[in-house]
């Protein structure tokens, strides 16, 4: 660009993907014009930082913030955007402020095997597993139940909204997970950590992000994943299938709100570590002779099994809301407890 005698019509070249008739000035050569501009070259650092910037640019499903780029790929604030203002011949920013390259061209000459020996060469396959990583750990990093701090309410409220960022890695991270190859079991390990404390924790941000219903699609993917690259990694078959049921079996039950995944876990899979306060009710325990589960999964009815009271529990404390209630029964025991469809009766 910058040896160029006419810049502006070199640029137009770019944007349009024309191929100029003089071979010289082929669109290989403009884009090393631009890249040997920044005279930067000399610098290990920089071309690490460029290459794992850059590589990031073209894996990404969709085109990211600067400040998203920062947070998944560890950056300190305000890096992206600086290096990318290095480059704007060849980037373009979005009205959002979101940056990807100028033509797919530009995504052939970084990622060819003819500028293999260039500092600015782009293994895309090892970018997308790089990338996989980065959405892993930032999930593990900042989901956590009730990120956002929401209520349960009857009356409709606005639903807050995700991060960038994080908005990105929950609805992409299995996308990137599924077409990656090569050495997994460190990527394997990842995932099974990651599922195994945060399941739940990633169905409430899709929740949030209303992508609900692609969460059991993506399991599937998955699964399928899993089983064919990772064969012999029992705990994290087994973990992404039984994920994919409980997903299927109680994804229109979390559609509704995004607590309601906390709420089932009293139904979920063994091999999630439940926190025993969600695993037992508070005191008394006696045993049960019925119990029924309220149509919102927000509440329990109870009886004991030698008494006739009636005792309703919220599923998030274990604490009793109501009751003990004695029930209008004579001469007998209670053998089944039922809620209403509304939920405002109990027979």
């Amino acid at each position: 660009m910058d040896d160029g005698l006419n810049p502006v019509q070199r640029l137009d070249i770019l944007v349009n993907g024309v191929t100029p008739k003089d071979r010289v000035d082929s669109l290989s050569q403009l884009y090393a014009t631009v890249l040997h501009a920044c005279q930067k070259w000399d610098d290990e650092e920089f071309c690490h930082a460029f290459c794992k910037l850059f590589g990031a640019i073209l894996v990404a499903r969709l085109p990211l913030l600067p400040s998203a780029m920062d947070n998944l790929l560890s950056f300190p604030p305000n890096w992206s955007l600086q290096m990318t203002s290095y480059f704007r011949a060849v980037l373009i920013e979005e009205p959002t402020g979101a940056i990807r390259i100028i033509h797919p061209s530009f995504y052939d000459f970084l990622t060819s095997q003819g500028q293999a020996s260039s500092p600015w060469f782009i293994n895309a396959k090892l970018h997308n597993k790089y990338m996989a990583f980065h959405c892993v750990d930032l999930l593990g990093h900042f989901l956590k139940e009730n990120m956002l701090g929401l209520v349960h309410t009857l009356r409709p409220a606005p639903m807050p909204s995700l991060s960038s960022d994080l908005a990105y890695a929950c609805l992409f991270w299995i996308p990137h997970v599924c077409t990656t190859v090569g050495e997994l079991e460190s990527l394997g390990d990842a995932i099974y950590q990651f599922m195994h404390t945060h399941l739940l924790h990633w169905l409430e941000a899709m929740c949030i992000s209303k992508e609900t219903q692609k969460a059991w699609y993506m399991l599937d993917q998955l699964e399928s994943w899993t089983q064919k690259h990772l064969p012999d990694h029992t705990l994290l078959n087994d973990l992404v299938s039984d994920s994919l049921k409980f997903c299927r079996y109680f994804s229109h039950a979390i559609e509704q709100h995004p607590l309601d995944d906390m709420m089932l876990r009293v139904v979920g899979n063994p091999l999630l570590a439940w926190p025993p306060w969600q695993l037992t009710l508070s005191e008394p325990k006696p045993r049960f002779g019925a119990i029924a589960l309220s149509p919102n999964r927000l509440r329990v009815a109870t009886i004991a099994q030698t008494e006739t009271t009636i005792c309703i529990w919220d599923l998030m404390t274990g604490s009793v809301v109501l009751g003990p209630l004695q029930g209008g029964h004579q001469g007998g025991l209670y053998m089944n407890l039922v809620f209403s469809p509304d939920g405002t009766k109990l027979a």
